[in-house]
């Protein structure tokens, strides 16, 4: 959290939460903030290199989202080759 407040320039950062540092950010900057924190979140349950070879499906939703979201920003995020290989089953469509 204190890498996070830090990098959205949050005053005492040593000290924020998700509470303080939404108070502190301008209106537009909230969302961002908040899926900041939720990528993070995602981030760490996929830490496990194991993890590619069994993942559950709202991680490979979040990898989609990730994909589509760089795919609107034109091309700007583009899956690993082992994040593609491994949401390859969970796509809309995929047999399982």
């Amino acid at each position: 959290m204190e890498a996070l407040a830090r990098f959205l320039g949050i005053k005492e950062p040593q000290n924020a939460d998700l509470a303080e540092t939404a108070v502190q950010l301008p209106k537009a900057r909230v969302v961002n903030a908040l899926f900041a924190h939720v990528a993070a979140a995602c981030e760490y349950d996929i830490r496990d290199p194991k993890t590619w070879s069994h993942l559950t499906a709202w991680q490979a939703r979040y990898l989609l989202v990730l994909e589509s979201l760089g795919q609107a920003d034109s091309g700007s995020y583009q899956l690993s080759e082992v994040e593609s290989q491994a949401v390859a089953k969970h796509r809309p469509g995929a047999k399982a």
